[in-house]
């Protein structure tokens, strides 16, 4: 994957820890590693930004497979994203787990509540492979499946790709899943990524 080169700091990143941004009107739009950007939007807010304890991290799911994940700071007016990527060959693939807070939080218990939603959400099943008549097949787990819904270019995204614990599902696949409910109803309720679900 080619890197692109922070305008501020002068390291070069992948294209996912970098943003393009201008802070005033008339300015140029730059390439900015989040970092440098963060730097800058805390300058503008007044806000003391920490050292984040870490980078990056490595959990082991509920089957003890490694997830690897980059960790990506955020800052808004409105408050602070903190975001764990999955990455595989460089790139974000999998999981996307964020928690979110005001400008004045305590940025280190944020940190520690986003290792905590890591961990919860790679201890939580929502998708198990059943056999019968000497067939496998996906099913859902305990009657509910939360995910993240993503572009799917295979379908020229007239249909989404969904992300159930960390794994892409094409739609297809999802509705098969669904057809052992017919007759029941269901609940379809959006939420921000950054929210805890349960």
């Amino acid at each position: 994957m080619d890197r692109i080169i922070c305008n501020e700091c002068g390291k070069k990143y992948s294209g996912y820890y970098i943003v393009r941004v201008r802070f005033d009107e008339l300015g140029e739009y730059e390439n900015l590693c989040h970092e440098c950007s963060n730097k800058r939007m805390a300058d503008l807010l007044g806000i003391n930004l920490i050292n984040l304890r870490k980078d990056s991290l490595t959990m082991e799911d509920i089957d003890g497979k490694e997830h690897f994940f980059k960790i990506r700071r955020q800052l808004f007016p409105q408050g602070i994203i903190l975001e764990a990527l999955e990455i595989k060959e460089d790139v974000p693939e999998g999981y996307s787990i964020a928690v979110d807070d005001e400008l004045d939080c305590n940025q280190y218990d944020l940190e520690i509540k986003l290792y905590q939603k890591v961990q919860n959400e790679l201890y939580t099943k929502y998708i198990e492979s059943k056999e019968m008549f000497g067939e496998e097949f996906l099913s859902i787990k305990d009657d509910k499946v939360i995910g993240r819904i993503d572009y799917d270019e295979t379908s020229e995204g007239e249909t989404p790709l969904v992300v159930i614990g960390g794994k892409e599902y094409t739609w297809n696949q999802l509705g098969k899943m669904l057809t052992s409910y017919e007759g029941w109803q269901f609940k379809l309720e959006m939420f921000d990524f950054t929210e805890d679900v349960e």
